[in-house]
């Protein structure tokens, strides 16, 4: 015997306790390869497989869903059968009855909740062809009692291309109908969870002596009593009235005979089953509105017991007991503005009441609605034990004047773990950020403004030194750099992914990027995040904005320091900008130094005017740089940056030597270091890049040993001959490079070795694994330009293609 068999029962059964609670399709995986194992496990198992045997199918296959109603069925006698469902899967032929099963499978199941879809109409052939057979059977006078037994609002089945497609989704209802009392009848008197499809409540009412341990219902909405035009006529309304006076009558009946046992019933044509939710039954279902119905259920059935999880499926039965329901034990809220919009509640006193709340999304309620954590935080010392443990916090504001995010995080400023911030109406500037305090175990920190200008706090950074991740935007399109205050510098000691947009951009303080040697991932870029453009505002305004900056900094170092290479100053503007800016008052924006060591760093995405002055000795600080994307484009492309010598240098700092005889200074001759990132294979150069023929072989090969993939539009300079000798040159491990030039000439083709992918294919064992892209049309080159000279080929291109060329 295995050491697992020879367990004690009370030892497997922990050890089963625990993967049924982790409710997914792993364990029901794990349960189902220990029914292998041997007899003496499978005994054990079996009663956790099939306590909720559906628990975890939505996660799998459709013939996966089959499989497990299939050996459900296979308990059953055909005798018990009903006529549809047993004509169904004797043409199944994976079905297969066990008329002596070694378990009784159907003994231990206390949930019934079948997938919606879990049985297909295998009748039906894909081509809606019928055999003889079929047709009869369909055409009958028992099938057609079926039919008349599922209320179809008429002008629903109008809506259908043809009889037979609307048959495919009725007999699916019928079936599904069948299945669930087929496999629920047998065991009525042990199911404690079921769902019923309400067409079939009936049949149920009459048993309801048999469901005393019932104690939830998910009513499955299988008819049809609207359209897309909500329109009803007389008989489906009806119809609909008689369905739903059956469902409460079998609510109050229940509660009669079995008092405070049935404590839940969701109806609605979309349920949420095992935190899944379930598609309607008809696929062209529309929305119905139960919502009286449901408030009636909720009258009929006793108080909530004490909840964990307040959300869409239990707060309107909250609002029947709101001041009696125990919320202790509540660790997670999720409510949309609509169910928090009654004039007289007192929501505040609400979710104060839920003391062991770990995770609150909901939107804005108004000024002070959360002042009672902040005098609780105040009162008791700010000891955690004492106060509500929130961890997670998602928030959408309506109201740009709330201070509840500033009173959530100082409230709960010891146990947030995640903040999440998204606005939802039109505001001229939403202030985040005053009045925070230190937050040690915050982590993730995301703020999506989409429709406002978003002023942060200037320590809000700083209060948070385990940030881990920090993704912040607004939608700020044009700026002038007076208006900008720089954030205090911040301690990121643990910060692995940066992404900043717009307004929160600008206002970043670089300093703090000398504290985040974990950093991964950085983007950041003054416009909005889907945005094809940067605004960069005019050169010597940018430039005087730093300018007072760049001086004292220079002061400070020394000439000797110098910058080491200030990347393409010969593009922009100088002069007298420093002076100027201390006269005028407006370089007040801390300097970007780009000398950051960010060893980890794999993502550097940088967009306007931060990549217009991006100097490519920050490389030097990224070893594990991967991608690299520079951005400049603009509306009218105005700010142009030429790449120059500079760029692939480093300046080494001038070593002062002291000679003893003389005491006098000779400064050395100053030396220089490459530029390279050893690791980088994607770069992403795009806007009005000036680079010259000489530095082409500088760029893709030295400074970019192992670049793979380039995007270069909008770039100039260059010519596409000394491309192409530095691809079959020294950059030989490139493999893409897109370009916006125009397509090369027949000319061109033969001269450079170049030929279209969808061209002729006798080149093929000559091309190289290089592959150029002109506007969208690929392009193979060739190992050696001979080849091509050699053997004329024809484009794809007829525009190409010269009236006088004799070699076609």
């Amino acid at each position: 015997m295995d050491p697992l068999s020879r367990l004690p029962l009370e030892c497997l059964q922990h050890i089963f306790n625990i993967l049924a609670h982790r409710n997914d399709s792993a364990s029901l995986r794990t349960f189902c390869a220990l029914l292998r194992v041997n007899r003496c496990i499978a005994t054990a198992a079996l009663p956790y497989l099939y306590h909720d045997p559906h628990r975890g199918i939505y996660y799998e296959r459709s013939d996966k869903k089959r499989e497990c109603t299939r050996s459900l069925l296979a308990c059953l006698s055909f005798d018990v059968l009903p006529p549809t469902l047993a004509h169904c899967l004797a043409r199944d032929p994976l079905f297969t009855q066990a008329p002596n099963p070694t378990f009784d499978y159907l003994s231990y199941v206390r949930y019934l909740h079948p997938p919606l879809f879990g049985q297909e109409p295998l009748i039906f052939r894909p081509d809606k062809e019928y055999t003889v057979e079929e047709l009869a059977y369909l055409q009958g006078e028992g099938y057609s009692r079926l039919r008349q037994s599922i209320c179809v609002l008429p002008t629903y089945v109008s809506s259908y291309s043809s009889e037979n497609e609307f048959l495919r989704d009725l007999h699916k209802t019928i079936l599904y109908r069948e299945t669930v009392w087929s496999l629920a009848f047998p065991i009525l008197d042990q199911l404690e969870s079921l769902t019923i499809p309400l067409s079939d409540i009936d049949r149920y009412v009459e048993a309801i002596d048999r469901l005393g341990r019932l104690e939830r219902i998910d009513v499955c909405i299988d008819e049809v009593y609207e359209d897309g035009n909500r329109l009803v006529d007389e008989p489906t309304r009806q119809c609909k009235e008689k369905a739903m006076g059956t469902l409460l009558h079998f609510v109050e009946n229940h509660g009669r005979l079995f008092v405070g046992r049935l404590r839940a019933v969701n109806i609605g044509d979309r349920l949420m089953v095992n935190k899944q939710y379930i598609a309607p039954i008809w696929r062209r279902g529309y929305e119905t509105d139960f919502e009286d119905v449901q408030l009636q259920i909720h009258r009929l059935l006793p108080p909530m017991p004490p909840p964990t999880i307040l959300n869409e499926s239990n707060w309107a039965r909250l609002m029947m007991n709101p001041l009696t329901t125990n919320l202790r034990y509540v660790e997670q809220i999720t409510a949309r503005q609509e169910q928090l919009s009654e004039p007289h509640f007192d929501y505040p006193r609400l979710f104060q009441r839920c003391r062991a709340l770990k995770a609150l999304c909901i939107p804005t309620m108004g000024k002070g609605s959360f002042k009672w954590a902040v005098q609780e935080k105040k009162s008791v010392g700010g000891e955690p034990g004492d106060l509500v443990p929130l961890e997670k916090l998602q928030m959408q504001i309506y109201d740009a004047l709330t201070d509840d995010v500033d009173d959530i995080a100082f409230a709960f400023s010891k146990t947030l773990q995640s903040i999440y911030i998204r606005d939802v109406a039109q505001s001229l500037t939403i202030r985040i950020g005053q009045g925070w305090v230190d937050m040690p175990k915050l982590t993730h920190l995301c703020i999506h403004v989409r429709m406002n200008r978003l002023l942060l706090d200037s320590l809000l950074l700083a209060h948070c030194p385990n940030l881990i991740e920090v993704d912040v935007m607004d939608n700020t399109e044009e700026y002038q750099c007076s208006d900008i205050v720089s954030l205090v510098p911040a301690q990121l000691g643990q910060l692995t992914n940066l992404k900043l947009h717009c307004w929160p951009a600008l206002t970043f303080h670089p300093a703090t990027l000398h504290s985040t040697s974990k950093l991964r991932s950085l983007s950041i870029s003054p416009a909005y995040v889907y945005a094809h453009t940067c605004y960069i505002p005019p050169v010597e305004e940018l430039e005087q904005s730093f300018a007072a900056q760049d001086d004292i900094l220079l002061d400070e170092m020394g000439a000797s320091a110098g910058s080491g290479s200030r990347s393409g100053k010969g593009s922009r503007t100088e002069g007298s900008h420093s002076e100027r800016a201390i006269q005028a008052g407006i370089g007040h924006r801390p300097l970007w130094t780009w000398d950051w060591v960010l060893p980890q760093l794999s993502l550097l995405r940088l967009f306007g005017e931060f990549a217009y002055r991006f100097e490519f000795r920050m490389l030097q600080g990224c070893p594990s740089l991967e991608f690299l994307t520079l951005m400049i484009v603009t509306e009218q492309n105005t700010h142009t940056r030429t790449i120059t010598e500079d760029d692939f240098f480093v300046t080494i700092p001038a070593i002062v030597q002291t000679i003893s005889t003389s005491e006098q200074q000779r400064p050395r001759r100053p030396k220089t270091k490459r530029i390279f990132a050893p690791a980088l294979h994607g770069l992403n150069l795009q806007g009005p890049w000036v680079l010259d023929d000489c530095f082409v072989p500088m760029l893709f090969h030295g400074m970019f040993p192992k670049l793979r993939d380039a995007f270069m539009q909008g770039c100039s300079g260059f010519g596409l001959k000394a491309l192409v000798d530095c691809l079959r040159g020294k950059a030989k491990h490139i493999k893409e490079l897109t370009l916006d030039f125009p397509e090369p000439s027949l000319e061109e083709q033969r001269e450079l070795g170049l030929y279209p992918r969808t061209g002729r294919t006798k080149h093929s064992s000559d091309a190289s694994q290089v592959t150029l892209t002109f506007q969208g049309v690929e392009y193979i080159l060739l190992r050696d330009v001979a080849t091509s000279l050699a053997a004329p080929f024809v484009s794809p291109n007829p525009l190409l293609v010269s009236n006088n060329d004799e070699s076609l």
